[in-house]
C-alpha cells in the first residue's frame, strides 16, 4: 500500500477509494491472477494481452453474499457517481477557462478540485469519508 493524497487520486485508484469509502468489500486483481484462470494454450493471446498491459482489475461487493461488481467507474460514469453526489449533496463550481472543477460538501469542509466534475466530486467524497490521505494498493498507481 502507498499513501496518496485524496486530491491526487485518479483512475482506478480513485474508483477503488470510492468503493472503500462506500464500505464495499473491494478486491484488486493483477494480470497474474487474471491469467491464472485461463488455459495456457487456448487463451495464449489473452494471456499475452494482459501480461503486456499489466492489467489490473478492481471489483467491489456492495452486500455480503452478493456478486462482485467488476471495474466500478464512479469517477467517469455519471450513472455510478451521480447517486453519490446527490445523496452526499456535493455541489460544483466550474472554471472552464482554468481547466478545473471544484466540488464541495455542505459547509465547505471538504473541497476538492479535478479536471472533471465527477473526479472533483469523488475526491471530495473520499476525503469526507477517509481523510486527506488514503493507503492505496500499489498496483493501482
Amino acid at each position: 500500500m502507498t499513501k496518496i493524497k485524496t486530491s491526487e487520486l485518479t483512475g482506478k485508484a480513485l474508483d477503488w477509494a470510492v468503493a472503500v469509502a462506500l464500505g464495499h468489500e473491494v478486491k484488486v486483481r493483477g494480470w497474474q491472477d487474471i491469467t491464472d484462470t485461463l488455459d495456457p494454450v487456448e487463451d495464449a493471446e489473452m494471456i499475452a494481452f494482459h501480461r503486456e498491459r499489466k492489467t489490473v482489475r478492481v471489483s467491489a461487493r456492495q452486500l455480503p453474499g452478493s456478486g462482485m461488481w467488476p471495474n466500478p467507474k464512479y469517477s467517469t460514469d455519471w450513472a455510478q457517481g451521480g447517486p453519490i453526489i446527490e445523496r452526499e449533496e456535493i455541489g460544483f463550481f466550474q472554471k472552464k477557462d482554468e481547466g478545473y472543477c471544484q466540488a464541495a460538501k455542505p459547509g465547505a469542509e471538504f473541497v476538492r478540485r479535478g479536471p472533471t466534475p465527477l473526479i472533483a466530486a469523488m475526491r471530495c467524497f473520499v476525503a469526507s469519508k477517509l481523510g486527506d490521505e488514503v493507503d492505496v494498493p500499489e498496483e493501482l498507481l
